[in-house]
């Protein structure tokens, strides 16, 4: 290797160097477990047509709720559990400034299962998986509003008149 070539290399272990000899280097390990996975057993206890008050009396509280049209619901049970590595490296740059590096590998990887009810509030299908994937057609959760009526000019204050 020519001497041209070292020289990033050699720059780049000085700065390193230089880095963690006036910083702080910080490694971890970490687990972190979010409430706990619905039971297989309960989970198969619940069949389409199930009520909406018979499935809460079994599985508990959701943690999620979303209005579908209509007044069809769905509800999701959450759960999660992590585990990774992760870095940090933080010192002084000049006088009066700090810098800080954080990474790792730590994924929030949140599990869950949602049931579909229809507009009676029986159960018309459920899944398991991630919940961004199973949940993604449900859209953000608001309430399904009635819309006033065309000519009512009143009903409709932030239009222009």
């Amino acid at each position: 290797m020519s001497a041209a070539g070292r020289r990033p290399a050699a720059a780049l272990a000085l700065a390193v160097s230089a880095l963690t000899l006036c910083s702080c280097v910080r490694a971890r390990y970490q687990k972190i477990t979010l409430l706990r996975p619905i039971a297989s057993a309960a989970e198969a206890e619940l069949a389409p047509g199930t009520e909406l008050s018979a499935c809460l009396a079994q599985l508990g509280a959701p943690n999620y709720v979303w209005e579908q049209p209509g007044g069809a619901v769905a509800v999701a049970y959450a759960w999660s559990r992590s585990v990774g590595w992760g870095l940090g490296v933080s010192g002084t740059v000049v006088r009066n400034v700090d810098a800080s590096f954080n990474y790792d590998d730590l994924s929030a990887d949140t599990r869950g299962l949602v049931l579909w009810f229809d507009t009676r509030w029986r159960l018309e299908r459920l899944e398991r998986g991630r919940i961004r994937d199973v949940a993604a057609p449900l859209g953000r959760a608001r309430p399904n509003l009635p819309t006033p009526p065309r000519g009512d000019a009143d009903a409709r204050p932030n239009q222009p008149r």
